[in-house]
């Protein structure tokens, strides 16, 4: 019955080859860039459902997504705090200038993260709320931000990360 949770020959063997963070249980995960991009790619799709929804009129639709992204959003800063940002800023500390980039974009980001929660609050308060141009203007403003953000955790922070499992 037990024999379910034994760990295979093969999960024995590869959890010896796992770069921790020392003093610590957080690995060097191969898969984690590819789950992050994954995740930027919902985030961004899910932004264009509410975009769509809201050129509907669908009111339901818009306040379901808009709970969707903060869920979405939220799980995926734990990700990014707990296993690529934690991480870096680890393996970065003996480099002042590395170190310094990788807390400014994590800083970043997180502002990013707290100003889309923001706006998910503002416009999910209540289920009546009129969805109108501001709406749209602060969705739009939202997107830019969040794809702006994406691109250069992309192109600097992923290419970095994947660099030190190479």
């Amino acid at each position: 019955m037990f024999s379910l949770f034994k760990k295979t020959p093969k999960e024995s063997r590869e959890q010896h080859n796992v770069q921790y963070i020392p003093g610590t249980k957080i690995p060097y995960r191969a898969d984690l860039i590819d789950e992050l991009v994954t995740e930027h790619d919902t985030l961004l799709l899910i932004i264009e459902q509410i975009t769509r929804a809201h050129v509907r009129a669908d009111r339901k639709a818009i306040y379901r997504l808009l709970n969707k992204l903060k869920s979405e959003l939220n799980s995926h800063m734990i990700k990014d705090n707990t296993y690529l940002y934690l991480y870096l800023k680890h393996i970065a500390q003996e480099d002042a200038r590395r170190s310094e980039k990788v807390a400014g974009l994590h800083q970043k980001m997180t502002e990013i993260g707290r100003s889309v929660s923001h706006f998910v609050r503002k416009w999910t308060e209540t289920k009546d709320i009129a969805y109108d141009d501001l709406f749209s203007e602060e969705l739009n403003s939202v997107e830019r931000a969040l794809r702006k953000r994406i691109e250069k955790e992309e192109s600097v922070i992923h290419t970095f990360y994947a660099r030190l499992g190479a």
